[in-house]
């Protein structure tokens, strides 16, 4: 079964990462009491009891300074039981026979460091049945504006006809969601870790060298969204998930070098990251310094502006899947000496994961990303796979 800590760390980082986290002042007293309740129902819109429910604050950027961790860290270390002033929120409980919950808090506690509205994600997931390899789950964002609040029922989706046809076009199925939704969204994961990622509908195919050799269960994301008082509940329902059988193989980067722009030059990561098959992390962001002083004001810092692998030796390139990216826009480049590059095409508005193919094929021993921005800088790339054809 997922763990509510997967489902929540998920959560809450769509919300740091997206910027939806915002600075609204609360309304809400601070020696005030917050009463935040609500229901859970299963597919067939029965009560679903005993079902374990978690309540998570986003802590804002200036609780984060004040313990040192960045958001993912600290929601783990609060899931743990560890003590740290922003965990004071993070709760767990498992629902009533009706499917009710309930959490209450101070007033205080629904504020960031400044006094500032903070958002709260609301998760809760079901155990798996038969075959599936999770349960679906249901998470709500929102901000708590007032001392009662009510929660929208939130419904889990366990589409009926959920399949992903492999082959080189994975083909996806399912069935949509009785409620309007804003889109879908088909996942592929391995573990915690997110193998692939983009937005569908049903009937839609998705590339299978971006599951390369994985057997990455596939589900279903839809998001949609229910105006509350003083707030708007986001609401995203996940399928549950099942097994596909995997990829089409590795690509020719498994496994080859890679390097990142540092202060002063290439960094070479050993073990490179980006070429392991893994999915689960970024590459190391480099400082912006040389260990000894720190950059000099008003100069752009060079480092993480660009990232690339060395295949070893002349290889034909024409397609590159770049996953868990955060960038604005990117050149592809090529080189066959590490030196002297190439630009072979330019992407921008940059999703998370990108199917970039070349206008033609070309034979390149070294293969780059790098950010177009004089300080724009690649913030994440938990893979980088290079493959020959289009």
């Amino acid at each position: 079964m997922r763990s509510l800590r997967t489902v929540a760390s998920a959560a809450l980082a769509v919300l740091l990462v997206s910027g939806v986290v915002g600075c609204a002042a609360s309304k809400v007293d601070p020696k005030a009491m917050v009463d935040l309740h609500g229901g859970l129902l299963r597919p067939d819109g029965s009560a679903a009891p005993k079902i374990a429910a978690g309540l998570f604050r986003a802590p804002d950027p200036a609780e984060l300074l004040t313990v040192g961790l960045t958001a993912g860290a600290a929601l783990v270390s609060c899931l743990s039981k560890e003590s740290l002033p922003i965990c004071k929120t993070v709760q767990q409980q498992r629902t009533d026979a009706n499917g009710g919950y309930r959490f209450r808090m101070r007033g205080s506690d629904v504020q960031g460091f400044f006094g500032e509205a903070s958002f709260f994600s609301l998760a809760a997931s079901l155990p798996p049945a038969g075959a599936e390899v999770a349960g679906p789950s249901v998470v709500s964002d929102f901000k708590i504006q007032r001392t009662d609040l009510s929660v929208p029922a939130l419904t889990f989706w366990r589409p009926s006809h959920l399949a992903a046809a492999a082959g080189g076009q994975v083909t996806v199925r399912w069935d949509a969601l009785p409620s309007p939704v804003s889109g879908y969204t088909a996942e592929f994961v391995d573990g915690d870790a997110q193998v692939w990622s983009q937005p569908a509908k049903p009937g839609d195919r998705v590339d299978a060298r971006a599951l390369e050799d994985t057997r990455a269960g596939f589900r279903v994301t839809a998001s949609s969204s229910v105006d509350g008082p003083d707030t708007t509940f986001a609401i995203t329902h996940q399928s549950q998930q099942i097994r596909t059988d995997g990829g089409v193989g590795a690509p020719l980067s498994r496994g080859a070098a890679c390097f990142v722009q540092g202060w002063t030059g290439a960094v070479r990561l050993d073990p490179c990251p980006l070429t392991d098959g893994r999915f689960g992390a970024s590459f190391p962001l480099q400082p912006c310094s040389d260990g000894s002083t720190p950059a000099p004001t008003g100069k752009s810092c060079p480092a993480d502006t660009a990232v690339w692998v060395d295949l070893g030796e002349s290889r034909p390139v024409r397609t590159i899947f770049a996953h868990g990216l955060a960038a604005a826009a990117l050149t592809v480049d090529s080189s066959d000496d590490g030196v002297r590059w190439t630009t072979r095409k330019t992407v921008h508005a940059l999703s998370a994961f990108e199917e970039i193919s070349l206008p033609v094929t070309v034979n390149a021993r070294f293969v780059r990303l790098k950010t177009t921005g004089q300080s724009a800088q690649i913030t994440s790339l938990t893979e980088m796979s290079v493959w020959p054809t289009a």
